[in-house]
Protein backbone atom coordinates (compact mmCIF):
# COMPACT_ATOMS: atom_id res chain seq x y z
CA UNK A 1 0.00 0.00 0.00
CA UNK A 2 2.76 2.14 0.63
CA UNK A 3 3.63 2.59 -3.26
CA UNK A 4 0.31 3.86 -3.87
CA UNK A 5 0.55 6.23 -1.61
CA UNK A 6 3.88 7.44 -2.67
CA UNK A 7 2.03 7.78 -6.22
CA UNK A 8 -1.36 10.09 -4.64
CA UNK A 9 1.01 11.96 -2.86
CA UNK A 10 3.37 12.67 -5.91
CA UNK A 11 -0.27 13.43 -8.04
CA UNK A 12 -1.05 15.74 -5.57
CA UNK A 13 2.48 17.87 -5.08
CA UNK A 14 1.97 18.46 -9.17
CA UNK A 15 -1.77 19.70 -8.94
CA UNK A 16 -0.48 22.12 -6.34
CA UNK A 17 2.34 23.00 -8.89
CA UNK A 18 0.01 23.31 -11.63
CA UNK A 19 -2.39 25.44 -9.60
CA UNK A 20 -0.04 27.94 -8.43
CA UNK A 21 1.77 28.25 -11.26
CA UNK A 22 -1.82 29.22 -12.79
CA UNK A 23 -2.01 31.68 -9.86
CA UNK A 24 -4.83 30.06 -8.19
CA UNK A 25 -5.45 29.28 -4.96
CA UNK A 26 -6.79 26.12 -3.47
CA UNK A 27 -9.95 28.07 -2.81
CA UNK A 28 -10.56 29.19 -6.02
CA UNK A 29 -9.51 25.93 -7.73
CA UNK A 30 -12.03 24.23 -5.37
CA UNK A 31 -15.07 26.65 -6.12
CA UNK A 32 -14.48 25.64 -9.83
CA UNK A 33 -14.31 22.13 -9.33
CA UNK A 34 -17.40 22.30 -7.57
CA UNK A 35 -15.79 20.69 -4.67
CA UNK A 36 -14.86 21.85 -1.33
CA UNK A 37 -10.95 23.62 -0.70
CA UNK A 38 -11.03 21.14 2.29
CA UNK A 39 -11.46 18.17 -0.27
CA UNK A 40 -8.77 19.92 -2.76
CA UNK A 41 -6.48 20.24 0.07
CA UNK A 42 -6.33 16.72 0.94
CA UNK A 43 -6.30 15.59 -2.97
CA UNK A 44 -2.83 17.88 -2.48
CA UNK A 45 -1.73 16.35 0.01
CA UNK A 46 -2.29 12.65 -1.27
CA UNK A 47 -4.69 12.05 1.46
CA UNK A 48 -7.38 11.29 -1.08
CA UNK A 49 -6.86 7.47 -2.89
CA UNK A 50 -10.53 7.49 -3.83
CA UNK A 51 -10.90 10.51 -5.80
CA UNK A 52 -12.84 9.95 -8.77
CA UNK A 53 -11.53 10.43 -12.14
CA UNK A 54 -13.79 12.73 -13.08
CA UNK A 55 -12.78 15.06 -10.43
CA UNK A 56 -8.89 15.23 -11.72
CA UNK A 57 -10.22 15.21 -15.18
CA UNK A 58 -11.96 18.55 -13.97
CA UNK A 59 -9.15 20.29 -12.48
CA UNK A 60 -7.02 19.06 -15.36
CA UNK A 61 -9.96 21.34 -17.55
CA UNK A 62 -9.26 24.64 -15.27
CA UNK A 63 -5.87 24.48 -14.84
CA UNK A 64 -5.31 23.53 -18.86
CA UNK A 65 -3.20 20.55 -18.59
CA UNK A 66 -3.02 17.49 -19.87
CA UNK A 67 -4.13 14.30 -17.13
CA UNK A 68 -0.76 12.91 -17.87
CA UNK A 69 0.89 16.15 -16.46
CA UNK A 70 -0.18 14.79 -13.33
CA UNK A 71 1.83 11.82 -13.58
CA UNK A 72 4.95 13.43 -14.17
Amino acid sequence: MLMYEERYRKIGLNLCYYRKRNKMTQLKLAEAAGISSTYLGRIERGECAGTALTVYWRLCDILEIRFQDLFK
